[in-house]
């Protein structure tokens, strides 16, 4: 991970392989191997090794946030007419991950927030289950339910996401005042540095 650290993919995938053929079951060299192929973008390589891994151990509360976190990054970033068909099926999965991973850990903030997004984004209802005159209230009251969430996971979320992800909320309900006052925290910590990813939730 120190090669990756520094900017050496090649080295760091050379060496996670070489790793991998040592110990192959090995979960927490699979996490940090799935954690490498999300950090420089290979979320097709990333989901298929992490389903993999799933051969191995079953009750691993990460894999499943893992496998939470790319079934939504891929159903969200779909392009081709494929991908978009294939988009509810993802999000659902998703859904079905973070829910596994909270019976497995009911603690984890991580698969709450997995969960909260997915309900502020209403990426589970079917499409055209609303009509376009109650989509707004559907949206704020969604967005609402996601808060309570999201403010009782807050604390856990070091990455200054959850406030991020409350200020959305919040925008969405229409209270800009509050909207900036959550995202602000996020935003000035000088102890937590935010990556883009993190600022545009």
């Amino acid at each position: 991970m120190l090669a990756a650290a520094a900017g050496r993919n090649v080295d760091a995938h050379t060496l996670l392989k070489e790793c991998l053929r040592a110990d192959e079951t090995n979960v927490t060299l699979r996490s940090s191997y799935t954690h490498f192929l999300i950090s420089i973008g290979s979320y097709k390589e990333a989901l298929a090794f992490t389903t993999q891994t799933m051969k191995y151990e079953r009750n691993d509360p990460f894999t499943f946030c893992a496998l939470g976190w790319l079934h939504f990054t891929l159903g969200r970033e779909a392009k081709s007419s494929s991908e978009l068909a294939e988009r509810p099926k993802q999000y659902l999965r998703s859904a079905e991950a973070y829910e596994r991973a909270l019976t497995l850990d009911p603690k984890s903030a991580m698969a709450a927030q997995g969960l909260a997004i997915a309900l502020a984004e209403d990426t589970l209802s079917q499409a055209g289950s609303v009509s376009a005159a109650d989509e707004p209230k559907v949206r704020m009251k969604l967005a609402g339910h996601a808060l309570g969430i999201f403010s009782r996971i807050n604390d856990c979320l070091l990455d200054g996401s959850g406030n991020v992800n409350m200020g959305h909320c919040h925008f969405t309900r229409g209270d800009e005042e509050k909207a900036i006052q959550a995202v602000c925290p996020a935003c000035c910590n000088r102890h937590d540095e935010l990556t883009y990813s993190t600022k545009l939730r």
